[in-house]
């Protein structure tokens, strides 16, 4: 997890280092200059979007408590907090 803050907002970002989902790499010919057709497949395994929303559900819900704990005037901006508790699909 990743956190950046500026002008009274923090960001997180969740960095999710070991997918299982595989993307894939295509050169479309032989001239190096050309672009590649790169299909990401972020998030195609089912697996990695649960372990996704678990991070956010454990670590960014933990986060906003502990915040709110410190300046009551903090509040989860996006995704809100009924967000995080709502269950795994």
């Amino acid at each position: 997890m990743l956190g950046i803050g500026s002008e009274g907002m923090l960001t997180l970002a969740l960095l999710y280092l070991r997918p299982t989902s595989r993307g894939s790499i295509k050169l479309q010919n032989n001239d190096p200059l050309k672009i590649v057709l790169a299909d990401e497949g972020f998030l195609s395994n089912p697996k990695d979007m649960e372990a996704v929303k678990n991070i956010y559900k454990i670590y960014v819900k933990n986060i906003a408590a502990e915040l709110a704990a410190i300046d009551p005037s903090y509040q989860l901006v996006s995704p809100t907090l009924d967000v995080s508790l709502a269950p795994l699909i």
